[in-house]
């Protein structure tokens, strides 16, 4: 419906003919106040406005894959975006890359040899927005480790008001672990299960057991309330690659925590099942935390991207309502910050 067959003003005849009254009707609604009802027009000025603009944003074939992937939630995954508790600067690089449109050397191959297109930082895979973001493998241990770590924070921060445990500053390292009557957390802590991986070791290569390959969440709760211990798993990654990434960080915990190769979790056709933390982490706390072990993956896009089903995950983590968009809020600010540290850090670099 066009805009001006929205806002009716009829004549006075024509109007106490049909309603019986003054005034104007502003999509289907009533105002008798002029104030009211120019405010409401306003109100509907900006929605077209913005209905047409992102239409347009849709349109475009690189700036709008974002926009147009049905894999994420396009609600919540800006809503960061609406709250506006980001500079313009880190405001400018997250949209940039989600537009592809930061100057990475891939988007200006034209003319350009192979070489020319090379990461400027690793020299070994093309330098696309992607790569930047979530790929080059020498971030992966200084600034995408400090981001991903900005959301785990998050995450050990609601745990710790809610158990009534100590606030940890900012600036302050999180202890490997925190404890009272009510809850026990694990932070970034080597679980220790049973021997369980056979591997053949010494000259004589005699079979010797190990435990698990995958036994080092980024979170262990145990919930002395509830009788039941959580193990979390973050993941920050490129926003088309959330799902595999979900499914990952799963059944990393879940189904196989023996599989060398993680890629394999991420298909049901190469999934295998083996020992895991999940079946183990039951097995030894089985008699004190009768409620259960549960694996529960939180995965956030570099620049805020959620799937739709990220409220459902930190439900089974018992944060619900106001406080899971709450928490929400910080977890995309903690991987638009990081991300942003990372593109700056990036293009300061000479090719």
């Amino acid at each position: 419906m066009k805009l001006s067959e929205e806002i009716m003003v009829p004549a006075a005849e024509g109007n106490e003919a049909v309603h019986g009254k003054k005034g104007m009707f502003v999509a289907g609604q009533y105002h008798d106040n002029a104030t009211k009802g120019a405010r409401a027009i306003m109100k509907l000025v900006r929605a077209k406005f913005n209905e047409v603009h992102l239409g347009i944003w849709k349109s475009l074939p690189m700036a709008g894959q974002v926009a147009n992937s049905p894999a994420i939630d396009q609600v919540l995954s800006f809503q960061w975006l609406k709250r506006a508790k980001v500079g313009r600067t880190v405001f400018r690089n997250c949209i940039a890359a989600q537009e592809g449109a930061l100057n990475a050397a891939e988007l200006f191959r034209k003319g350009q040899t192979e070489a020319d297109v090379k990461c400027r930082r690793c020299h070994a895979a093309r330098e696309s927005v992607q790569h930047i973001l979530s790929g080059c493998p020498v971030y992966r241990t200084g600034l995408m480790l400090e981001r991903h770590n900005n959301v785990v924070n998050s995450l050990h921060a609601t745990f710790s008001r809610r158990f009534g445990l100590p606030r940890i500053a900012p600036n302050q390292p999180v202890p490997a672990v925190m404890e009272n009557d009510s809850a026990k957390i694990y932070y970034d802590v080597r679980l220790f299960t049973r021997n369980v991986r056979a591997t053949l070791q010494g000259d004589d290569n005699a079979t010797r057991y190990e435990g698990l390959r995958h036994d080092r969440p980024d979170l262990v709760v145990f919930d002395k309330t509830t009788g039941k211990i959580h193990i979390v798993e973050v993941c920050v990654a490129w926003y088309d690659n959330l799902v595999n990434q979900e499914n990952i960080k799963y059944h990393k915990y879940a189904t196989n925590s023996e599989v060398e190769d993680v890629q394999v979790l991420a298909n049901p056709k190469t999934r295998t099942h083996g020992y895991n933390v999940r079946a183990l982490m039951g097995e030894l706390y089985g008699k004190e935390f009768k409620a259960g072990v549960s694996v529960t993956p939180i995965v956030i896009g570099t620049c805020g991207e959620v799937l739709p089903n990220i409220i459902e995950r930190m439900g089974e983590l018992n944060i619900k309502g106001k406080s899971a968009l709450e928490l929400l809020d910080k977890m995309q600010l903690g991987a638009i910050h990081g991300s942003d540290r990372l593109i700056r850090a990036h293009l300061s670099l000479s090719r």
